[in-house]
């Protein structure tokens, strides 16, 4: 996918990384600045132009929790619009280290990070784009991760 939509132009690229252990998964509650702040979000961020997704996802879990994690298969994307134009949003999973522990990351984005099951997530403080992941994640998770 070029990442265009009917005509216009290029969509801004995000990735989100999406962690299930034991039937949980791991989100971040964001700092409270901004529009979005104080919401739960799957960790990922915006592709810098040229960069793979894969490496993006890779560098968006370092800044924002000192983690390097592993990233596996494509789950599912969507498409919509924003302030800054177009977006196409890509999860996938992500594997972390052994011996990760939540309580030695630095957080410089987030307050929190917390596991939930997945039908804790839609009643979440969930941001926006994340919660258009959710249909996507729902078929992935009924199918047996």
């Amino acid at each position: 996918m070029d990442g265009r939509q009917h005509g216009s132009a290029p969509a801004h690229r995000s990735v989100a990384g999406i962690v299930c252990r034991n039937g949980s998964f791991l989100l971040g509650k964001r700092i409270n600045q901004g529009a979005m702040g104080g919401r739960w979000e799957f960790i990922g961020g915006k592709a810098e132009p040229g960069e793979t997704l894969h490496d993006a996802l890779i560098r968006e879990f370092l800044e924002e929790t000192g983690c390097r994690i592993t990233v596996g298969d494509f789950l599912c994307s969507v498409q919509f619009s924003n302030a800054s134009g177009p977006v196409e949003l890509s999860a996938f999973a992500v594997t972390l280290p052994d011996g990760f522990s939540a309580d030695r990351l630095s957080l410089p984005e987030h307050t929190d990070l917390a596991w939930f099951r997945f039908s804790e997530i839609p009643s979440l403080y969930l941001v926006d784009s994340d919660r258009k992941l959710l249909p996507g994640l729902a078929a992935w998770f009924a199918a047996g991760e």
